[in-house]
């Protein structure tokens, strides 16, 4: 292992000798490579690199691109990528060649901390060389981590470009004429959609292939706009240390996550469209969405819990009622674990209501799936709260909460409301 990581230190050093951009350069462009959900487009690791280097003044998409220098950057990197057609600028195939780079750039930060870490944590890091063999794992994890921090970071703050809020990606009622039937006809009479050669079991790539497509770019939303909008939530989840660490800011996390903003819609309409298919694969509404329930859904617990004890829930970046609205989600798509995260939060008084108890107990009973989700133990075990019994007692609506419990068939709270009652 040692000897692979010389031979990349070497290589590296040929590629980028005695000039300090072009090390700056490889360095972020490996950094990205080495934890990007899929192969990116020589445009896209160009833009990618250039807002990661760009100071805090480049705040639109037009500056950004200027730039952009992506053959200089695919250029500098050649030896640790695979094959790359340069007679295709947007083709997604630009990733590490094989492992020994990303060992150089993920699996060593002994030699090579990265501008992401905060010092104290890159002088930590990098006094323990001479004990490698025992320590490159944890190291790698915590540099990974700072990572996918980092990138998350960039591709928040391409979101948050002045454009992503001032253009539309799309109007509502295109959307609706692309999605109907492509067949002539489709409202004649015996008018039947031909599915004979339906493939139930092919790619989406397969299957979006003869679809209207958009680009993204010509619409003034950049080159990155599709990997940011589609990855970072990704790059958000798996990021689990502590939230002193993150590189990723709450005032930047509310501001893209703006509840009814265009910069929500926008990302939001382009995460459901990964390949720029006209048709989106899945429902995701962005109407129902705020900064809370989608940290809720994609953040840490770490981030979460921050957001929990240091944001403005009634400001006018969240939806109103935002913990019911956020619990609501949960309960839909999320890990039921948190709604106890939301519980014991200052918010929490928020849930001990029947509104709360009634999504709940629809949740439950939606499908049978829905049923078998680990964590219901631990959602109606909110039921044996001391200041919820009082309440349900105050208020008078425990008796309300059993006939939906019994109507829906739900025994571990109809349990409960009987125990509760007796004490």
């Amino acid at each position: 292992m040692r000897k692979t990581i010389c031979q990349s230190g070497k290589q590296f050093s040929r590629q980028a000798p005695d000039v300090a951009q072009n090390q700056i350069l490889v360095n972020k462009a490996l950094e990205i490579l080495a934890v990007t959900r899929r192969p990116l487009s020589i445009l896209e690791l160009g833009w990618f690199v250039a807002l990661a280097v760009a100071d805090g003044t480049v705040r639109s998409v037009d500056r950004l691109s200027q730039l952009v220098d992506a053959p200089r950057v695919i250029f500098l990197i050649q030896p640790f990528v695979a094959h790359v057609d340069f007679t295709n600028l947007r083709k997604r195939q630009v990733k590490l060649i094989h492992q020994p780079p990303k060992e150089f750039t993920v699996g060593l930060p002994t030699l090579n901390p990265p501008s992401c870490c905060p010092a104290s944590q890159s002088r930590r890091i990098s006094t323990s060389a001479a004990s490698l063999p025992e320590t490159v794992k944890i190291q790698s994890r915590e540099f990974l981590g700072f990572l996918e921090a980092h990138i998350a970071a960039i591709c928040i703050r391409y979101l948050l470009l002045q454009e992503i809020d001032q253009n539309t990606l799309f109007s509502d009622e295109s959307v609706v004429l692309q999605e109907l039937p492509q067949d002539p006809d489709p409202f004649s009479d015996g008018y039947e959609p031909d599915d004979s050669n339906l493939d139930m079991h092919c790619s989406w790539e397969a299957w979006e292939q003869d679809m209207t497509h958009y680009d993204p770019a010509e619409r003034g939303f950049g080159e990155l706009f599709a990997y940011a909008s589609c990855h970072w939530m990704e790059h958000f989840s798996a990021v689990h240390v502590s939230t002193e660490a993150l590189s990723l800011r709450l005032a930047d996390i509310e501001l893209l996550c703006h509840a009814r903003s265009a910069r929500l819609h926008n990302w939001i309409a382009q995460n459901s469209r990964p390949d720029c298919a006209m048709q989106a694969r899945f429902i995701f509404d962005s109407t129902l969405y705020d900064p809370l329930s989608i940290t809720c859904l994609y953040g840490s617990e770490s981030m979460l819990l921050h957001m929990l004890e240091h944001s403005d829930l009634d400001g006018d970046a969240f939806l109103p009622d935002s913990v019911l609205r956020a619990a609501e989600q949960i309960l839909q798509w999320g890990e039921l674990t948190r709604l106890n995260l939301l519980w014991e939060s200052r918010h929490g008084h928020q849930l001990r209501n029947l509104q709360f108890f009634r999504l709940v107990l629809d949740g439950w009973s939606r499908f049978s799936y829905d049923k078998k989700r680990e964590g219901w133990n631990v959602v109606f075990s909110l039921l044996d709260d001391v200041e919820l019994c009082e309440a349900m007692k105050d208020e008078q609506w425990g008796s309300k909460l059993l006939s939906k419990a019994v109507s829906v068939g739900c025994v571990p709270v109809i349990r409960r409301l009987f125990a509760a009652a007796h004490c």
